[in-house]
């Protein structure tokens, strides 16, 4: 995942379109080749855009996003203005255009200006995803995200029934929470708080895997993304805002079934 440089990337045809004549912008690109453009209005508006893919679904998120809106109030997402597939010479593309919500991705380059910055900002998303998992109830997420789902995705990716066999067999016991689904740090938004080096979690985006998991489902994608994100900065600074000690053996198994797709 990648910030476009300016010029990097063309409008579609769509983006133009809901645009109206108002200025567009590529603000962050996906490894599936999917483009989140945010669409100047008043009050500005985002679309992501991208190749139909087993891991971008629209209409899933729309209900999820939907869904915490009622569940969750307290918690800042994105609301749905609309969802669909388009067709286009190079095959249909999918589209989910949501209203903006306040706060930069976490890893702006204004939250890394200098090293105590950078800690604060790692303490945040260690809070910011331990509140995301207390204020969901699990008994009333009607999604699940387990291991046995993740499998059966990972057997339409084309991975081999050996490997998720080895995963299969050694689940970890079963710690349930609401999960994000996809925990790394460019999903939560941050702000300045007014006080120097330091920040606070105003929102969360990217959510169409929300479902109950094991939390560890969501802290292993959040600690690997500290190594990509934010490098040379102890991931302790996450635990400590999250509140936990580190079951290591847990985040091992997480952390390997995250990346067996790749």
């Amino acid at each position: 995942m990648s910030i476009p440089a300016p010029g990097q990337v063309s409008a579609p045809a769509l983006v133009t379109q809901l645009a109206a004549g108002v200025a567009v912008a590529p603000v962050w690109r996906n490894e599936l080749g999917g483009v989140t453009w945010r669409i100047a209005t008043d009050p500005p508006s985002y679309l992501k855009y991208g190749p139909a893919h087993l891991e971008f679904e629209p209409k899933e998120e729309a209900e999820r996003l939907s869904w915490l809106a009622f569940a969750a109030p307290s918690l800042t997402v994105p609301r749905v203005l609309a969802q669909g597939t388009v067709t286009t010479s190079a095959g249909d593309h999918r589209w989910l255009h949501t209203a903006a919500i306040p706060g930069d991705t976490a890893i702006h380059p204004r939250f890394q200006s200098t090293t105590a910055l950078a800690q604060v900002t790692v303490t945040e998303l260690g809070r910011a995803l331990r509140c995301w998992h207390d204020q969901l109830e699990v008994a009333s997420c009607p999604w699940t995200w387990s291991v046995a789902d993740r499998l059966e995705l990972l057997a339409e990716l084309g991975v081999p029934q050996p490997q998720r066999q080895l995963f299969a067999d050694r689940v970890p016991p079963l710690d349930l929470v609401v999960c994000h689904g996809d925990a790394c740090n460019p999903n939560f938004l941050m702000e300045p708080t007014g006080e120097a080096d330091h920040v606070t979690w105003t929102g969360t985006v990217d959510l169409g895997a929300l479902g109950v998991a094991d939390r560890y489902a969501d802290l292993a994608p959040a600690i690997l993304s500290l190594g990509w994100n934010f490098p040379g900065i102890d991931p302790a600074h996450f635990w400590r805002g999250y509140g936990l000690q580190p079951d290591l053996a847990k985040l091992r198994y997480y952390t390997e079934l995250w990346q067996a797709g790749d």
